[in-house]
């Protein structure tokens, strides 16, 4: 009764699967549905009309039914017990096979006679160590500390004096997208210098981008030209940014700044230039709280 109830299991995972496998046959091969009851309504219908159907289909549905019963009849038919004959031509079971077998195995076996060897009561001899080698002592070796780099200076006074000789306004500086700057300065015309000492010129243009957002979003009808800077940037050589400018040396950002001078500010353009300067400080003060 057990065996037959082991079986049921793999029977029905059999069938299981077949059924899947068939079902994925007939939608793929004949685009016919075996659960669908308005597909076989339609099958029906031809074959009421005598319309042909497509061929292979009746003989997909008996090989799919010859399969599963191949594989049903596998799953449950009988296993024959092997029966094993001795010379004489006799049947032996195998529990009768097993029971002539133990007698044999029960047997005893003679215990070998061993032998005591006396016990060794003398002490060794010593070893003469004087001829050993002698291991090298290691001295240990002196670890090397590394020295953390010294930070470079994000700040030069003389960068505002340079700017503040050439006639430009300079602004307190700034941190804007992360990025501290060196010098803020206007000029006329719109003119704006934003620098910074031993960044990337990729960061640079992200903080001339995000104050060329701020002026698009607060003004209407005016431009300001950012020019932006960079001391001893470290991807000076292989910099993709051919507007912003890079000077190895703030001596070298002196002599730039001395040929490039501000104009002075005539009297019918000051209050226009006060002006300017009052909005770039409320977008310094506007971008300094939020970065």
């Amino acid at each position: 009764m057990n065996k037959k109830f082991d079986s049921i299991l793999p029977c029905a995972l059999w069938v299981l699967a077949m059924g899947l496998a068939t079902l994925f046959w007939f939608n793929v091969r004949y685009g016919f549905n075996l659960f669908s009851t308005a597909h076989w309504q339609y099958l029906a219908y031809l074959q009421a009309a005598q319309i042909p159907v497509r061929g292979g289909f009746y003989t997909s549905i008996i090989l799919c039914i010859i399969i599963i019963l191949i594989g049903l009849y596998v799953l449950v038919r009988p296993r024959l017990r092997k029966i094993k004959f001795d010379k004489q031509g006799t049947k032996k079971t195998n529990l009768e096979q097993i029971k002539t077998d133990i007698p044999a195995q029960n047997a005893p076996t003679p215990k070998p006679t061993t032998q005591q060897a006396p016990i060794a009561t003398a002490r060794p001899p010593r070893l003469n160590m004087s001829g050993a080698i002698q291991m090298p002592k290691q001295t240990p070796q002196p670890v090397a500390i590394p020295v953390p780099p010294t930070p470079q200076p994000t700040q030069d006074p003389r960068i505002g004096e340079i700017f503040t000789n050439a006639g430009y306004l300079v602004k307190k500086n700034a941190k804007i997208s992360g990025v501290q700057t060196a010098l803020i300065a206007i000029g006329l015309n719109e003119n704006m210098y934003v620098g910074a000492i031993g960044i990337p010129t990729t960061d640079m243009r992200r903080l001339i981008d995000r104050l060329q957002q701020v002026f698009s979003d607060t003004l209407d009808d005016i431009y300001i030209n950012v020019n932006g800077f960079v001391i001893n940037a470290p991807d000076a050589a292989t910099s993709e940014f051919q507007d912003i400018l890079m000077f190895p040396s703030v001596d070298a950002l002196g002599e730039y700044i001395a040929q490039n001078p501000n104009g002075e500010i005539s009297a019918a353009d000051q209050d226009d230039f006060n002006a300017y300067s009052e909005y770039i400080d409320t977008v310094i003060n506007f971008i300094g709280q939020k970065s």
